[in-house]
């Protein structure tokens, strides 16, 4: 009998707990539907930032020109023995470097009107290196694309210095 007593005091116990537990949990189901939406606005302003940055670092590219297929002579063995670390001997290399391709493309003057000129690292030494040319004004870059149309059937290619994303559209378009 005196089971029969507690037994409805147990079940309201246990009713009064599992009421506790679920309130508990819809508590809980609400803060993480909060943060699936907190998630998703902040992936909506990643995305957002990600457009942002590779718009800026098209716009730093914009007087660069790629340079495909031209035959470079490195002084990478005076490098390579020296440890590699002389900073007068990299100067020197990419000195050298633009001065091959000031050479190439006959151009006059032009010593001043490029800002930078270095070779991409290569994983296969038999590949022509990709270098990279940053002109001092977009002028001069128009300029050197118009002479390059010569440059047809000479297995020298020049290219805008695009991101990896605006690469992909390009490529795509082409298809």
């Amino acid at each position: 009998m005196e089971e029969i007593k507690r037994s409805p005091n147990f079940l309201s116990e246990e009713v009064t707990e599992m009421a506790t537990q679920q309130t508990q949990l819809l508590v809980l189901l609400t803060e993480v539907h909060e943060l699936c939406l907190t998630i998703r606005d902040r992936d909506g302003k990643i995305v957002e930032l990600e457009k942002c940055v590779d718009s800026l670092e098209q716009q730093a590219r914009m007087n660069d020109l790629v340079i495909i297929g031209l035959e470079m002579k490195h002084l990478t063995y005076k490098r390579a023995v020296s440890g590699g670390n002389d900073k007068r001997e990299r100067e020197r290399e990419r000195e050298s470097l633009q001065q091959q391709v000031i050479s190439f493309f006959k151009l006059q003057n032009y010593k001043t009107n490029i800002e930078v000129c270095y070779a991409l690292p290569l994983k296969e030494r038999k590949i022509k290196p990709t270098i990279v040319l940053k002109m001092v004004s977009l002028k001069y870059k128009i300029d050197l694309m118009r002479q390059a149309r010569s440059l047809r059937g000479a297995g020298v290619y020049l290219n805008d210095h695009l991101t990896k994303k605006n690469a992909e559209i390009a490529r795509q378009a082409r298809l």
